[in-house]
């Protein structure tokens, strides 16, 4: 998928659709084909923003400012891994956040689960994702 305007690309399985948000174009969803048949069939989605971004800040000093939300007594504890070139902070396996190269921009990668409904994460889809994302 190539994502021009927002500055980046990634390869993912035929068996999942990528979807523009309508509500909010700097938003993809990468869904499931088989939610285009069955409008019933609990959430799963990884879900890829991005927001405008001070380029001094790194995406850990973003981790840990009062606007990400992250409380490291909830959420436990971070690690680093590379995505697209770029040092990223991956949250429990299952939130990655990584600043374009410009650092302008911050960009979340999480999945989107309906667990309680019985569907499951796209762990391997995610991971598919992340191992070809690259910047532009």
């Amino acid at each position: 998928y190539d994502a021009g305007e927002l500055g980046f690309s990634f390869q993912y399985p035929n068996s999942l659709f990528v979807s523009v948000d309508p509500d909010s174009p700097e938003r993809l969803l990468i869904l499931p084909q088989s939610l285009k048949i069955d409008k019933n069939e609990p959430m799963t989605a990884i879900i890829i923003s991005v927001a405008e971004d001070d380029p001094t800040a790194t995406a850990l000093d973003w981790l840990e400012s009062p606007y990400s939300g992250y409380d490291a007594s909830i959420d436990g504890d971070y690690s680093h891994r590379f995505v697209g070139g770029q040092d990223a902070i991956v949250v429990n396996n299952d939130w990655i956040i990584v600043k374009t190269p410009d650092g302008k921009k911050r960009i979340s990668i999480a999945f989107l689960v309906e667990q309680e409904k019985g569907a499951r994460p796209l762990i391997n889809e995610f991971q598919q994702i992340l191992d070809t994302f690259s910047f532009k």
